[in-house]
């Protein structure tokens, strides 16, 4: 079922009151009025273009972008930087396809630099991950090799890494 059939099929739906019997749930409480009820369903609509397109390109720069705005055939998407905005718009024939195909007429992409909008997740510390690795015998052998090199960088090196180790 394609996105637009499936947000928009009957618009002659039951309140979202009724729908909800009474949910004591932030979910619940969002159907409970009309307004809200609208706001969710947009909100959801926005989230399952997004999906289609992280779903479907494959992208890496694509995990960086949001669905702002969908109206009147106008798609807007929000990325990060200007590096992430010229990637978009040689994507942009790709995207408009596909959501065509999913039953969306979309006549023009617009695109938003919104900083901080993408923010990586935070990469351990490789000094502790690493840490494990090395069992007691691979510290014997470096130990033995500390003690045949001759004094340098390298050295330097072996002595740090033990040091590091044996603390």
């Amino acid at each position: 079922m394609s996105l637009f059939r499936k947000y928009y099929k009957n618009k002659n739906h039951a309140t979202h009151r009724q729908q909800s019997n009474g949910e004591k749930t932030a979910l619940g409480w969002l159907k409970d009025d009309e307004q809200k009820a609208n706001i969710l369903k947009t909100a959801s609509y926005y989230l399952d273009i997004q999906n289609t397109i992280l779903a479907s390109l494959h992208d890496p720069v694509t995990q960086a972008c949001k669905i702002l705005k969908f109206d009147n055939g106008t798609l807007v998407i929000a990325v990060p930087s200007a590096a992430y905005a010229a990637k978009i718009r040689q994507l942009t024939p790709r995207i408009s396809q596909l959501l065509m195909n999913q039953g969306l007429n979309v006549n023009e992409v617009r695109i938003r630099i919104q900083a901080n909008l993408y923010q990586p997740e935070p990469q351990a510390r490789a000094h502790t991950e690493n840490r494990a690795i090395l069992n007691q015998s691979a510290l014997d052998a470096f130990d033995k090799l500390h003690k045949t090199l001759p004094e340098g960088e390298f050295s330097d090196t072996i002595a740090r890494i033990l040091k590091r180790r044996k603390t």
